[in-house]
């Protein structure tokens, strides 16, 4: 849909901009520079309001990086503070103790925002690239979903037995029912452990229908949010097949996802939480796709600022909802619109290193839920008091999620591109035996 209906505008129009190589995500962003052949195409074929090019220019590339470690250390630092601390606990005591947990708050209140974040990353790197090649002609259904199911299978299959080794070693070896009932607002409701790692449960999840049909396996409260990704990969795939049935399908799939209600009985907003991350995707994509040369930078700031207005007048978006998903999905486009079109300098992000955490930071937020919830279970069953002692505790955890997070994706994880290949080849062969 989206690349023969766009060349057809194309004709008689010519356009040469090009942006920079680069290689942060290395694969990622080496697929998205080329062509299928290869080779860079002849940009005077597509409209001029469409980037000619999928390339990301360098230090764009950095800053992208550094959102997405930043995103997923905050994820982290959050559920760190609610399964260490609860409304009973003591408050700190000394100033300097004080300060430091003031701190530490603050950085643990972006969880949530940081996966609308992580929704607007995918847009537009993912469904960007993919605009792109298909109104060049270039974008196959096959390849998309082969690089889809490979980035997600080598994380998530992984991430499943660990989720379920870590909850069975809480669960026979420590007092995992008891962590839990001193934390029962946090987990889903009626929370059943061993229920949770059940091959039903299990199955639910790998087709991402957790929080729809099933809740996390293994009470991984980490998983809920790739139920979203995974169903905006396959409805942006339906996109891509560019029949009109397949608009109709699309259309149908949008409004079926309208009717989605929570498994949880107090999950009313199930549906609203779908449509918000896909509306915020789609526009990423969007975003990404459209040459910003073509926008002048106080354009694209007025209408950043406009957009995030009226969400925060008409929706209250500071109140938990999608309202507030929503303000936080158009910061987030508005920020990737001035780091792209702003070229901002990176060197300081550079020197904190902080883009290092970027390839590993799917396999952390995956995993990181039920290792620091083995280690908080061996170390108190009940909630901690705030103190300095406990600071050094949330240290040490955050540094073993760290730690076990990259060894995991030593061995899954940065094997993604060769997982594809595999897997295309494998496809391709198929295909031409039928």
């Amino acid at each position: 849909m989206i690349g023969p209906f766009l060349r057809k505008l194309s004709a008689n129009r010519s356009h040469s901009h090009k942006l920079l190589a680069v290689g942060v995500p290395p694969k990622l962003t080496a697929m998205l520079n080329r062509n299928d052949d290869g080779e860079e195409p002849d940009s005077s074929r597509w409209p001029s309001v469409i980037r000619s090019s999928t390339k990301i220019a360098p230090e764009l590339s950095i800053w992208l990086d550094a959102i997405r470690g930043l995103a997923a250390v905050a994820v982290v630092l959050s559920h760190i503070n609610k399964l260490m601390y609860s409304q009973a606990s003591m408050p700190a005591e000394g100033a300097a103790v004080k300060a430091a947990y003031t701190i530490v708050n603050i950085a643990s209140s972006f969880g949530h925002s940081a996966v609308i974040m992580f929704f607007a990353l995918s847009g537009y790197l993912v469904g960007g690239g993919a605009t792109v090649r298909s109104i060049r002609g270039q974008q196959q259904l096959v390849p998309y979903a082969v690089a889809r199911a490979a980035r997600i299978g080598t994380v998530l299959l992984p991430g499943l037995a660990v989720t379920a080794a870590t909850t069975l070693v809480a669960l026979h070896f420590f007092d995992l029912t008891g962590f839990i009932a001193h934390r029962a607002n946090f987990y889903p409701a009626g929370a059943d452990i061993a229920g949770s790692l059940g091959l039903r449960v299990a199955l639910c999840n790998v087709a991402s229908l957790q929080m729809i049909a099933c809740n996390q396996y293994g009470l991984n409260v980490s998983l809920w949010s790739l139920s979203n990704e995974v169903i905006y990969y396959v409805l942006f795939g339906v996109l891509l097949i560019g029949r009109w049935w397949s608009v109709v399908l699309f259309v149908a799939s949008v409004l079926a996802l309208s009717q989605v209600e929570g498994i949880e009985p107090n999950d009313l907003d199930r549906a609203s939480i779908y449509l918000v991350g896909l509306l915020i995707w789609l526009l990423a994509a969007a975003l990404f796709a459209v040459d910003k040369a073509h926008i002048s930078l106080r354009l694209g700031v007025g209408a950043a600022v406009l957009c995030i207005l009226l969400a925060a007048v008409l929706l209250n978006p500071m109140r938990p909802g999608v309202g507030r998903d929503l303000l936080i999905g158009l910061c987030s486009l508005g920020a990737l619109f001035l780091l792209e079109k702003g070229r901002l300098r990176s060197h300081l992000v550079e020197r904190l290193g902080v883009q290092r955490l970027a390839p590993f930071s799917f396999t952390l937020y995956l995993i990181h839920f039920p290792v620091v919830q083995l280690v908080l279970c061996a170390l108190s069953t009940a909630p901690f008091n705030q103190s300095a002692t406990s600071l050094a505790v949330q240290v040490v955890v955050f540094a073993a999620a760290l730690v076990f997070a990259y060894a995991l994706y030593l061995v899954s994880e940065a094997h993604t591109e060769r997982v594809r290949g595999w897997m295309l080849r494998a496809v391709t062969v198929r295909q031409r035996h039928l």
